[in-house]
């Protein structure tokens, strides 16, 4: 069913409390060309549900913007992107992760890897089973991160506005942001700073300390 009203992405990982309220994108958070490389990404993380987040340099993949583009996003010399693997004692998800900056803040798009043969999938990787895309603003040092999603209730009632800049559609996996990635990143540029926006950050320490 096409929704009427305007929206935008909620992203929910866990804290790792996942839920079934997952909204996703059709498309990327960026352009090729916007991808950066920050060092400090990588590693082993544990968040506070001792969820493992092992995080690395990833080259060579399709990131969903469109068919055979093996080789699209990184080249072997310079890699801009990442590869997740989330995993706890009972599942595992693998992502391919895009990093970039808008303004003054970075955001982290998420995308299932199509490809891992992984047996047992956790629930955020079920739901981006599409395959679609997620998002959260992310914050990068040495030994911590902090990704914060887009606070729900604050969405449910902006999407009741009229001025909404964004467009959803309701299907059978969930809602599903159907907007372009310019109108995206304007969203994300326009409220990054407003704290009502986003919830509780989801916290990262890195597993050797």
């Amino acid at each position: 069913m096409k929704l009427k009203t305007k929206f935008v992405l909620s992203f929910v990982l866990l804290g790792f409390t996942l839920t079934s309220c997952i909204v996703t994108s059709l498309n990327p958070l960026f352009s090729e060309d916007q991808l950066i490389f920050n060092k400090s990404f990588i590693g082993t993380w544990l968040d506070t549900d001792s969820t493992e987040w092992n995080i690395s340099a990833f080259n060579g993949f399709d990131f969903g913007l469109g068919e055979g583009k093996k080789d699209s996003i990184a080249d072997k010399e310079a890699p801009k992107a990442y590869y997740l693997k989330l995993k706890d004692n009972k599942s595992t998800g693998n992502f391919i992760l895009g990093l970039i900056k808008l303004d003054d803040n970075f955001f982290v798009d998420f995308y299932p890897d199509i490809y891992s043969n992984d047996p047992i999938k956790n629930e955020f990787y079920t739901v981006h089973r599409l395959p679609v895309h997620s998002f959260g603003k992310a914050l990068i040092t040495d030994t911590l991160i902090k990704i914060q999603r887009l606070n729900y209730d604050w969405l449910n009632e902006y999407a009741k506005s009229t001025d909404a800049l964004l467009d959803m559609q309701e299907l059978e996996t969930g809602t599903v942001i159907t907007s372009s990635t310019e109108e995206i990143q304007r969203f994300l540029i326009k409220y990054a700073d407003n704290k009502d926006v986003f919830s509780d950050a989801i916290v990262l320490r890195h597993k050797s300390l």
